[in-house]
Order: C-alpha cells, then sequence, then structure tokens
C-alpha cells in the first residue's frame, strides 16, 4: 500500500497485483509510470527468488556430499595405514618364521598322513620355494614335543604321500603308472606343490602326445616305415659364420652306441620317425623333448622368428645332447654339440626353472676362451618361479661382439666375462652347483628380475638338452 499526504501519491497494491492510485494532484504522472514498471518486475523477481532457492538447496546438498566424502577418504586412509602396518607386522612374521624355520632345518618331523608314519626333515619338507603349504602347516604344528609316539595327523592318502617325500628328498619324479600320476596330480594341488604339478603335468602331457603322435603303439602292428640312420651333418653349415672344409663330417650322437642303454633314447626314436608323419599333424617341434610343453616349443619358435630362415613347417630340431644320457661334463657337451648350428639349449634347474639360450653360430672347443659375436643370440624363460610368461631376452646391441664365449672347460655360455661375467654359464660338471648367472649384463632384462628370473647366482642343472636344426627340403 502507498499514499500521498500533501501532494504525495497514494497507490494500493491488492492481491492481484493491480495497483489502485489515487492523483491528488498534476504531479503523480511520473510516479505512476514507475509503479507501472515495477509491476512488470514483480513476476521476474519470484522467478529469480525462486531460483535462488533451489540452487541454494543444491549447495547444502553438495556440501553434505563432500562432507560424506571427505569423511570417506579419511576412513580410507585410515584402513591403508592399518593395513600397511598388517603387511609390515606379516612381513616381519615371515622372517621371523624363515629364521625359525632355517633354525630348525635339520630336527626330524614325524607325520601321521592317512594312518603311515613318515620320518623326515623340516629343510626337507620347506626347501622348495614353490611349496608354502609346510611352511605353514610346520610352524602352526610343529613342536619340539613332535616324536614317533606324537606324530603330526595328515588326513590324506599315505601311499600317495610317499611319492611325494620322495620328490622332496631327491628331486625325481619316477612313476610309470598313469593312474599314480593323475592320483599324486590333485595331491601336489592339495599341498601346494607347483613344480612337482608341472612336473606332472608335462609328464601326461608328453605321453598323451606319444600317443597320437606314434598310433602302432598300442597295438602289435608294426609301423609303415622302419627307422633308417641319422643323416650326417657338415661341420659346414648355413648358419655359421666361418665356412669349414667339406670334407669334414659330424655324425649326430645318437648315431652312437648307447653302452648303459638297452632301448634308442627317445629323440633317436621321435627323429627317425618324423618324416612319417605329415606336417599338419605334427604335433611338436622338438621330438623327444622331456622338458619342452606343446606350448613352450610354440614359444620358442615364435621367439626365433625371423633369425630363422627356414619356415617353421619346414623345421626339424634334432636332439644331439641330453645330459642325463651323454654326461654333465663340459667334454661331454662338446663332443656331442661342436660344429653344430644353431642351436637352442634348454636347461632345467633342481628347482625345476626352465630357461635356455639360443645361437645361431657353432660351438667350439678352443684351446683358451674365445667371445664370438652373434646378434641373433639371445636367453629365454619358460618357467620361473615368478610365475612370469615365457619372455626373451635379446643381446644388447653394444655387446653383440661378445654375445657367446668358447671354452673348452664349459658348456653353453651366453655374455662374456669381459662384461663383468656371462649372463648364463654352464661350468664343468653341470649337475653340481657351479653354474653362475650375472644376468643382465651382455643381455637386455625386459621383466626388471634380474638373474632370479633363471634361478640363484649359482645353481644345479637338473637337465640339460640341445635342438640343432635340419631343412626338410
Amino acid at each position: 500500500m502507498m499514499s500521498q499526504t500533501n501532494g504525495i501519491t497514494t497507490a494500493i497494491i491488492n492481491n492481484n497485483n493491480k495497483i489502485n492510485i489515487n492523483e491528488n494532484d498534476t504531479n503523480c504522472d511520473n510516479d505512476l509510470e514507475v509503479l507501472q514498471n515495477l509491476q512488470t518486475l514483480v513476476p521476474e523477481i519470484k522467478q529469480n527468488f525462486i531460483l535462488i532457492s533451489q540452487q541454494f538447496t543444491q549447495f547444502i546438498n553438495y556440501t553434505k556430499n563432500f562432507n560424506k566424502l571427505s569423511s570417506t577418504i579419511q576412513l580410507m586412509q585410515l584402513q591403508q595405514e592399518q593395513l600397511e602396518k598388517e603387511l609390515e607386522q606379516l612381513k616381519k612374521d615371515q622372517v621371523d618364521i624363515n629364521k625359525q624355520l632355517e633354525i630348525n632345518a635339520d630336527n626330524r618331523i614325524y607325520l601321521d598322513v592317512g594312518g603311515q608314519v613318515f620320518t623326515t626333515t623340516i629343510r626337507t619338507l620347506t626347501q622348495q620355494i614353490n611349496s608354502p603349504f609346510f611352511k605353514v602347516f610346520i610352524t602352526e604344528k610343529w613342536n619340539k614335543t613332535n616324536s614317533i609316539d606324537n606324530p603330526i595327523f595328515i588326513d590324506r592318502d599315505g601311499r600317495l604321500f610317499d611319492h611325494i617325500l620322495k620328490y622332496l628328498r631327491t628331486g625325481e619324479l619316477i612313476i610309470e603308472d598313469k593312474i599314480v600320476r593323475k592320483e599324486l596330480l590333485i595331491e601336489a594341488k592339495y599341498y601346494k606343490l607347483q613344480n612337482l604339478e608341472d612336473d606332472l603335468n608335462l609328464m601326461i602331457k608328453k605321453e598323451e602326445s606319444f600317443i597320437n603322435m606314434n598310433p602302432f603303439s598300442s597295438t602289435s602292428q608294426s609301423p609303415p616305415c622302419s627307422p633308417g640312420p641319422m643323416i650326417n651333418r657338415s661341420r659346414s653349415s648355413p648358419y655359421s659364420p666361418i665356412p669349414t672344409p667339406n670334407n669334414i663330417v659330424r655324425t649326430s650322437p645318437f648315431n652312437q652306441s648307447l653302452p648303459l642303454k638297452s632301448k634308442p633314447h627317445p629323440a633317436q626314436t621321435a627323429s627317425s620317425w618324423r618324416s612319417c608323419v605329415s606336417s599338419e599333424n605334427r604335433l611338436n617341434y622338438f621330438p623327444g623333448s622331456l622338458l619342452l610343453t606343446p606350448e613352450y616349443e610354440e614359444k620358442l619358435i615364435e621367439f626365433m622368428g625371423n633369425d630363422i630362415p627356414i619356415a617353421p613347417q619346414d623345421q626339424t630340431w634334432q636332439l644331439i645332447y641330453r645330459a642325463s644320457e651323454h654326461g654333465y661334463d663340459a667334454a661331454d657337451f662338446h663332443r656331442c654339440c661342436e660344429s653344430y648350428a644353431p642351436t637352442v639349449s634348454i636347461i632345467q634347474t633342481d628347482f625345476g626353472n626352465i630357461f635356455g639360450g639360443f645361437t645361431s653360430i657353432p660351438w667350439s672347443s678352443a684351446t683358451i676362451r674365445a667371445d664370438q659375436a652373434d646378434p641373433t643370440a639371445f636367453l629365454f624363460t619358460l618357467k620361473n618361479t615368478f610365475n612370469i610368461s615365457p619372455t626373451k631376452f635379446p643381446v644388447a646391441k653394444e655387446y653383440q661382439q661378445c654375445a657367446i664365449s668358447h671354452n673348452p672347460t664349459c658348456g653353453p655360455n651366453f655374455g662374456s666375462p669381459k662384461n663383468e661375467g656371462s649372463d648364463l654359464c654352464l661350468r664343468n660338471r653341470f649337475n653340481d652347483k657351479t653354474n653362475c648367472i650375472f644376468f643382465p649384463k651382455s643381455y637386455i632384462d625386459t621383466t626388471n628380475q634380474g638373474g632370479l628370473i633363471f634361478a640363484k647366482k649359482y645353481f644345479a642343472c637338473k637337465e640339460v638338452e640341445i635342438y640343432t636344426l635340419t631343412n626338410n627340403n
């Protein structure tokens, strides 16, 4: 309501936003116009007020959500700090456990497995780095009162545990019964023995591959072709950088008699029958291997790639050396492998890791150590304790001139001692812990795990296989 006294205009705004004006003199025209303009602004002012009210409500909600988020972040930070403390404590506990296991490593432990009592040592049960089951088990169960009359009970099959205990003691797996192998595979998974599980899977796959490749194995029928003599290899190789006289001939070591073996070497039979199997039905590229699964073989072919000018379907990789057959000395290696090229060296450690190296130049036993250039050389890992997938490690460009080292007292030797140590070297008596790894030196580490991707700095070989390439054409 507006009013005018003594010349002042009186205006009344009713409930319908209409303005009633009483004019008392002629000077009220301008005031009337102002009021009319104000009347037109009222709806807009109301709309702005509503919008401001909505925005204020949104701001209140944002503030509430922000406070909730801030509280959540603080809670997560506290939880992270707690987890870090727990992780640090777990690491300390693990160190303490390992110390206690090492202190008591030679103490006897008595186990009752399914009614059968076994006596062994803590060291035997815990020495495999891929078997955490027994570390936890011994920490929780074992104490000084453990005895033959008070054994620790494990509710599993004692008959199968006998095989497991033999494997833990020797690292060897000799099981002829197929059913026992499959039963033992279940036990290996229960005891979390990854190495044993891998070895059993490899044995089963190799057996299945041999049955599929040799349809005559289950019948008395003779094969359509009999094994023929191995083809002699000339010392001159298309992959060798240094040509040698053509009148020097190399004979495969598998043509030689094996005085300690009454049956043919597996590689000899597989190589001889290779021509009877069509290329599209071949199950592996490295016949006779006891270390390579079909997946590992495919990876090796992939790693070599363009370094091998022969297409995979035209390749026949021939086994020329197996340490368990021909001996673990450097002299045995040179006797079987000199002058062959290219070669793939496949190594299995006493802990079950599988790795090796490739070179396109022939090995030799010079009277003194000599470095050799090979830009195509590389190292590889197939099975490792980090569970990293098969990986190739190429030689560094600046060290290609010393990619390989030849030495009469060493077997396969990748890298040069001049470069602060060989990346991988098998020394005399391969099955002793004298072999060494100084990787990465001349070769490139693409995993950032260092030499442990292969084995410990000094390690023993359980098996070594070396293959050379022949052309089917």
